[in-house]
């Protein structure tokens, strides 16, 4: 099983919410909801100045907010669970290699009575440093 084929069935079949890996090896993971786990990692890889070529992530739901993240590490490789067509498109044009289980248009709240709040945080952000930001002083993480 390539690495690729490990982070869908971590997110898939293994409960997690969101899953890394570098170099074949599980670096991150966690089965915490929301966008807090991944603004986690995000935040505490960006203050080292490593090279995440290889460096695969996997996450359940992919908005805007997870792909302006996601793309300050560069990673070689996405997979996103449910991806919103503005997160592909963020992505892909980045040259970075996504797969998803669903695409939809945009990602809900958790009631799905309203967009995603996390969404309307970057509704018009467009740089990913901006996007880290942000979630550093949301979720209070330095």
């Amino acid at each position: 099983m390539d690495t690729g084929e490990k982070v869908i069935k971590d997110i898939e079949k293994n409960g997690f919410s969101v899953s890394v890996y570098l170099n074949q090896e599980r670096i991150f993971a966690s089965s915490k909801a929301g966008l807090f786990p991944l603004a986690e990692f995000v935040v505490k890889q960006s203050k080292e100045s490593k090279n995440y070529k290889d460096l695969i992530i996997g996450d359940k739901i992919i908005g805007k907010a997870g792909a302006l993240l996601i793309l300050n590490l560069e990673p070689s490789f996405v997979y996103g669970g449910i991806v919103s067509i503005k997160a592909k498109d963020l992505i892909t044009n980045r040259g970075i290699n996504l797969k998803y289980g669903k695409l939809v248009p945009k990602i809900l709240n958790r009631d799905k009575t309203d967009s995603c709040p996390m969404e309307k945080l970057v509704t018009d952000v467009e740089s990913c440093e901006e996007a880290l930001n942000i979630f550093k002083k949301l979720f209070s993480l330095s």
